[in-house]
């Protein structure tokens, strides 16, 4: 289990964003993780995110064969000159991990919630670069995932950043478009009966394909539930996105 430690071990000034942090939230908490303890498990719902501040920890995946070794992903070294954020996608809302982040020897880190985001972006600049840097990478590894995705199957698609609150469609709109969810959660709403979508669900995070491949009104309301990344194919393509994604071709009718 990761103890609880005093940042000052880190030789941290206390005029630093760290400190002020601290202060003003006293609810971040500051862990000591052990060799081979995780911070983040894959698989797991919960919406913790972590600023390394000092250590080495891997990012990895579970073993290709049973009983094999992890799959590393990455493997990143800190310092507090060099902070790194790890689980900052939990900002988006409630989604499952994909991957694992694990200690590798002694680790100092700092366990935040997701409205922390908000108040380090209001109050403190240096870390706010940190945290734009991860979501730039983040956004680039689905640019990246978009492109290959297109080349592959030669699908034109159009990707958007949409802000919690915003209104996708109506119950009532034509489906002229199929909306997929790349990051981030979108609430599908009828009547008093409502639902959240994210990435990972078996429809593939596709917003009420039925309507779509039926050429038909929407009988559902889709509005973002947190900001989120989405990815949008207008019906003139519809037959490439039925390639794509065979098991679609069952929700015709």
């Amino acid at each position: 289990m990761p103890e609880l430690f005093d940042i000052a071990v880190l030789g941290e000034d206390e005029s630093s964003e760290l400190y002020q942090l601290l202060r003003l939230c006293g609810d971040v908490v500051p862990q000591r993780f052990l060799d081979g303890e995780y911070l983040i498990r894959q698989d797991e719902p919960d919406q913790d995110l972590f600023i390394v501040l000092k250590g080495v920890y891997s990012v990895e995946q579970p073993p290709l064969v049973p009983g094999g070794p992890p799959v590393i992903l990455a493997s990143v070294t800190c310092d507090p000159l060099k902070v790194a954020i790890v689980g900052e996608m939990a900002y988006f809302g409630d989604q499952r991990r994909t991957a694992s982040v694990r200690s590798a020897g002694v680790t100092y880190a700092l366990r935040l919630k997701p409205a922390h985001i908000d108040v380090i972006i209001g109050c403190f600049p240096m870390l706010t670069k940190v945290i734009c840097q991860q979501f730039a990478r983040r956004l680039k590894e689905a640019n990246d995932a978009i492109r290959a995705f297109q080349s592959r199957f030669a699908l034109v698609s159009t990707k958007r950043m949409v802000s919690a609150g915003e209104l996708l469609f109506s119950e009532g709109d034509l489906a002229t478009a199929i909306h997929q969810v790349v990051a981030g959660q979108v609430e599908i709403r009828r009547g008093a009966h409502s639902a959240l979508v994210e990435a990972q669900d078996a429809a593939s995070g596709f917003l009420e394909p039925e309507a779509y491949l039926g050429m038909r009104p929407h009988q559902t309301s889709a509005c973002a539930h947190t900001d989120a990344i989405l990815v949008s194919v207008d019906r003139e393509h519809v037959d490439t996105l039925i390639r794509c994604y065979p098991e679609l071709a069952t929700r015709l009718g």
